[in-house]
């Protein structure tokens, strides 16, 4: 971690960061890939399978769908979710150090 009582170790940081980045969103493109081409279809096509096999009222159908999908594809999404969380916090990051450079206070 950087000494962020000077400007060069906020810029210093802010690099860090832009490093980071650079690979949490490489890995955010490839958990998308990975939630969008499979793991959602997936899911998409396990409750319409239930939801078309399933009998009873639409609010029954709907529920059996969702349980069929529900385990389908979470590992995909859940890397998905968690990498768009990690890319936020860091974007947040280099916000509060550029906004430190610009007040002048490091």
């Amino acid at each position: 971690m950087s000494d962020l009582t000077h400007a060069a170790g906020v810029v210093a940081r802010l690099i860090e960061i832009d490093d980071r980045l650079a690979l949490a969103k490489n890995a955010l493109a490839e958990a998308a890939r990975g939630w969008y081409v499979t793991g959602k279809p997936g899911r998409e096509a396990a409750e319409a399978e239930a939801y078309a096999a399933a009998t009873g009222t639409v609010p029954e159908r709907k529920f059996k769908a969702d349980a069929a999908g529900a385990l389908v594809g979470c590992e995909e999404e859940a890397r998905w979710e968690s990498l768009v969380r990690v890319v936020r916090i860091l974007e947040c990051r280099a916000s509060i150090g550029q906004s430190v450079l610009k007040a002048g206070r490091p």
